[in-house]
């Protein structure tokens, strides 16, 4: 490859960065996908052809944006498990990092909205991004059973399948209607109710 069809590639490659992060910003900032290509090419200061030289659609760009936003927060969840030993508190730590980044991202929370909402596909393929994270929780609840951190008896599938709705309903609803909440502060509220349940613990 020649130093100018290097410089050509590495160009393009830019340019696609580009416009994937402004149209990250407008989705992030509006909490939904719907933009105008015009948007995306003022905000690049490019011009609108030169944006569809790229990506021939508004929703090519959609899907992009959210699979990596989402292949992201699987990133965040994945060191979140190799930081534990399978106990209580290390389930807990990747329950937190699940809550906040959900909270956070509206991008990450409308990847996993856009995949909830397809439930007949949700339900059938293993490498959606719903089964994804729930796989990630399975596997740190299975090591907390190995290490006595988590009960033998529970089932981690359904278990983990329920965790990724309630973080995900829950982090979408306080993202709307609260502005006094914080991300941390969202998650630990979120994650005692979740582990330590609404009942007062029986009196001995």
């Amino acid at each position: 490859m020649s130093e100018a069809t290097q410089q050509k590639t590495a160009k393009s490659a830019r340019t696609r960065k580009r416009i994937l992060a402004a149209a990250a910003e407008i989705i992030s900032e509006r909490g939904r996908v719907e933009f105008q290509m015009t948007e995306v090419a003022q905000r690049c200061n490019i011009t609108k052809g030169a944006l569809y030289y790229y990506f021939a659609d508004h929703d090519m760009i959609v899907d992009e944006v959210l699979d990596d936003a989402f292949a992201g927060f699987l990133e965040l969840l994945d060191q979140a498990t190799k930081t534990g030993d399978g106990s209580f508190e290390s389930l807990r730590n990747l329950c937190l990092v699940f809550c906040e980044h959900l909270y956070e991202s509206p991008t990450t929370a409308i990847a996993l909205a856009d995949d909830i909402e397809e439930s007949d596909a949700l339900m059938r393929d293993p490498n959606s991004r719903f089964a994804l994270a729930s796989k990630i929780i399975q596997d740190t609840l299975e090591k907390g059973k190995e290490v006595g951190g988590v009960r033998q008896d529970l089932d981690s599938q359904l278990t983990a399948d329920c965790l990724v709705g309630a973080f995900f309903f829950t982090a979408r609803s306080m993202a709307e209607h609260s502005d006094d909440v914080n991300a941390s502060e969202f998650a630990r509220r979120v994650v005692n109710v979740v582990t330590h349940g609404i009942t007062e613990p029986e009196k001995k």
